[in-house]
């Protein structure tokens, strides 16, 4: 009587089809994890900007937003430079990539915007990069703490620089 049994051969392949459908699989999951990544770091740096201006206009003092490209973190301080709260970090695989604020273009070190007691700042960008490529810029409207996420930064340039030319930058 003869046993039948998988050849070597046999599970080999079988183990390679699993590693391919897997590899699929995971391709097929990257992208959404990634933007999904993506639109909550946004959401992060946003509520960040919205609590620094709600700091200020609570303790009727002025405050600056420090955003640290080299250390990719988002702070609070008030106007002696003293840290107000808790930083907020980048978390791992993302980084501040570069900062448009008042005419200039950081690419590295610090950038503080001013928020004044009543809560307003100067408009300014941060581009935020991630896994696979992915950027975005955020927009916020300096007198409005309002935000406009763009791929684009040419529309981002367009914008500022009108802003500026209508004094409506901070």
């Amino acid at each position: 009587m003869r046993v039948r049994a998988f050849s070597l051969i046999e599970l080999a392949a079988v183990l390679l089809v699993l590693a391919v459908v897997a590899a699929a699989v995971t391709l097929r999951v990257a992208g959404p994890m990634h933007r999904a990544g993506m639109n909550g770091l946004v959401a992060e740096i946003v509520s960040f900007d919205r609590l620094t201006r709600t700091w200020s206009v609570e303790q009727d003092a002025g405050a600056r937003l420090v955003v640290d490209l080299s250390e990719g973190r988002l702070r609070r301080t008030d106007e002696r430079g003293r840290a107000q709260g808790a930083a907020m970090e980048v978390p791992s695989g993302y980084r501040l990539g570069r900062v448009l604020v008042g005419g200039e273009n950081r690419s590295g070190g610090r950038t503080a915007v001013p928020v004044s007691r009543h809560g307003l700042a100067r408009s300014y960008a941060i581009l935020v990069e991630g896994p696979g490529r992915g950027q975005r810029w955020i927009l916020m409207a300096g007198l409005t703490g309002q935000h406009e996420v763009l791929d684009d930064e040419r529309k981002i340039r367009e914008v500022l620089a009108l802003l500026e030319t209508r004094g409506d930058a901070g």
